[in-house]
């Protein structure tokens, strides 16, 4: 099985998609993905997106490419990598997954070592991960950062909170009007919620946030 449908899938959700040449047939034809893994790249914050793909096409002299199957760039455009098996994940699990071919792998610009991630680059990463989860017919409960999936070995997505993109990726899903929050929007709440952390760690706090926020804005 390949993943012939990312570009169109997030072309739909109206992301911006770049696709390297090629990318149709690159990795093994193995993939039975049924959750997705959100990783940073750890590149210079001057890298350019596209030396970035090419890196992520051809690997790296201990690991072969493709090393994964989306490269989210700072600006928030999708680049598509591959549409087979991707060596990305490696050794760990999430939820009773376990090997690259089981999981989507979404590689996003970032230094990793503090550096901000621009909302653009938020924005997209939650909408594309919501449009694959749609396609895939997964819960936003499969989807995890690599830290989750590897936590004695892995840090990425540094500065990601994977719960509160749960969160965000989940109203989304169950939404019933197409109004749910963006990532934007709940990071502007984070000033008014005291204990933000213990707030966002409950799975069901939107649906009590969502209104309560709706009514501050009329």
């Amino acid at each position: 099985m390949r993943l012939h449908w990312l570009a169109t899938v997030l072309r739909n959700a109206d992301q911006t998609v770049t696709e390297t040449a090629g990318w149709q047939t690159r990795g093994a034809d193995t993939m039975n993905p049924r959750g997705i893994v959100v990783h940073h790249t750890a590149e210079a914050a001057s890298s350019r997106p596209q030396a970035i793909a090419n890196f992520l096409v051809a690997g790296r002299s201990d690991l072969a490419g493709p090393l994964c199957h989306l490269y989210l760039d700072r600006t928030g455009r999708w680049w598509v990598i591959a549409a087979g098996r991707a060596n990305h994940a490696g050794r760990g699990g999430w939820k009773g997954l376990t090997g690259n071919s089981s999981v989507v792998g979404i590689e996003c610009a970032n230094t990793g070592l503090g550096e901000l991630w621009p909302s653009d680059q938020l924005d997209a990463l939650e909408g594309g991960l919501v449009a694959i989860a749609q396609h895939l017919n997964v819960p936003a409960d499969m989807i995890c950062g690599h830290k989750e999936w590897a936590p004695s070995r892995k840090i990425d997505p540094a500065g990601i909170d994977m719960g509160l993109l749960r969160s965000s990726v989940r109203e989304r899903l169950t939404s019933s009007d197409g109004e749910a929050l963006t990532v934007s929007e709940v990071r502007k709440l984070r000033s008014l919620i005291r204990s933000w952390e213990s707030v966002a760690s409950n799975p069901s706090f939107p649906q009590y946030l969502i209104p309560w926020y709706r009514n501050r804005k009329t």
